[in-house]
C-alpha cells in the first residue's frame, strides 16, 4: 500500500536565500565517491537529485564521472534557474512529495541531501508519514540494484534520544514563535525542520524496507551550553546514510 504524501509547507524565497551553495563540501564528498566508486566502479550511472537546488551537487558527479548523467529536482524557481547548463544534466521543477507521477524513469543513484528535515507539515505525526511517504517514493525510483544516498543531520537526546527532534519541530513550526526562532538563528522559523535522532533515523529506514549499506558521521557541533540544555542536547552531528532494498 503506497503512502500517501503532502506537500511540505514552502520556505520562503529569503530564506530560500541560505540554501544557495553547496552543502556537501570535501568530506562529504568523500564519503559519496568512496560509496560510488565501490557500487559502480565504471562510473557509468544515471541518479537523480532530489531537493538538489542550485544544481552546484550534480554538477560535480558530471565533473567526477564523465558518463554519468542526472536529473536536478526541486520546488524553488529562485535555485533551479541557478542551475548551470550540461547536456547530461535535466532540470525540473517539482515537490518531492509528487515525483511518483512524474517518472516512468529509473536511476542507480538517489540523492536525499538534507531534504528530508524539511518535509514538515502540520503535525509531527503527519510530517514523519511524510518522510516515510518520499522514502517510498525514493525507493519507486531505484533500478534493480540502485541506491539511495541521504545526507542529514542526526541529533541525539542527552539521555531521551528523541527529544531533541520533537523540541525543535514544535519550536521551529509555531507560526506564533516563527519571528522569535528565526531572531533565534533558525532560518526556518515559523516553517519548521523535523531532525531525527540516529536511531530514528535508522527505524525510519528500517520501517520503509531499506537497508543501510554504509553509514559515516562527518561534523559534529560544538552548541551553546544553553541550546544544549533547552534542547536535551547530546551529541549533534551529520550523517551519510548509504541505503539499498532490503
Amino acid at each position: 500500500m503506497a503512502i500517501e504524501t503532502v506537500l511540505a509547507r514552502k520556505l520562503s524565497d529569503d530564506q530560500l536565500d541560505s540554501f544557495d551553495w553547496n552543502f556537501v563540501d570535501d568530506s562529504k564528498q568523500k564519503i559519496i565517491w568512496g560509496c560510488i566508486d565501490q557500487e559502480f566502479p565504471t562510473g557509468e550511472f544515471s541518479f537523480i537529485d532530489i531537493g538538489g537546488g542550485n544544481g552546484s551537487f550534480t554538477d560535480l558527479i558530471l565533473d567526477r564521472y564523465p558518463k554519468a548523467h542526472g536529473v536536478v529536482v526541486d520546488n524553488s524557481d529562485m535555485l533551479l534557474a541557478k542551475n548551470r547548463s550540461n547536456p547530461r544534466k535535466r532540470v525540473i521543477n517539482k515537490p518531492a512529495e509528487q515525483l511518483q507521477s512524474n517518472f516512468e524513469e529509473k536511476f542507480d543513484i538517489v540523492f536525499l541531501n538534507f531534504l528530508l528535515h524539511h518535509l514538515v507539515v502540520e503535525s509531527y505525526v503527519s510530517t514523519r508519514s511524510n518522510q516515510a511517504g518520499v522514502l517510498a517514493i525514493a525507493k519507486g525510483l531505484l533500478t534493480k540494484n540502485g541506491r539511495i544516498s541521504i545526507f542529514e543531520n542526526i541529533y541525539d537526546g542527552a539521555f531521551i534520544h528523541f527529544l531533541p527532534s520533537y523540541l525543535i519541530f514544535y519550536l521551529t513550526s509555531s507560526k506564533l514563535l516563527g519571528k522569535i526562532t528565526r531572531r533565534l538563528g533558525a532560518n526556518t522559523g515559523g516553517v519548521g525542520v523535523c531532525f531525527l535522532s540516529k536511531r530514528q533515523w535508522q527505524s525510519t529506514f528500517k520501517k520503509n524496507k531499506l537497508k543501510i549499506g554504509h553509514y559515516s558521521d562527518d561534523r559534529h557541533f560544538t552548541l551553546p551550553i544553553y541550546q544544549k540544555i533547552i534542547l536535551h542536547l547530546g551529541d549533534v552531528r551529520y550523517g551519510h546514510f548509504w541505503c539499498k532494498l532490503d
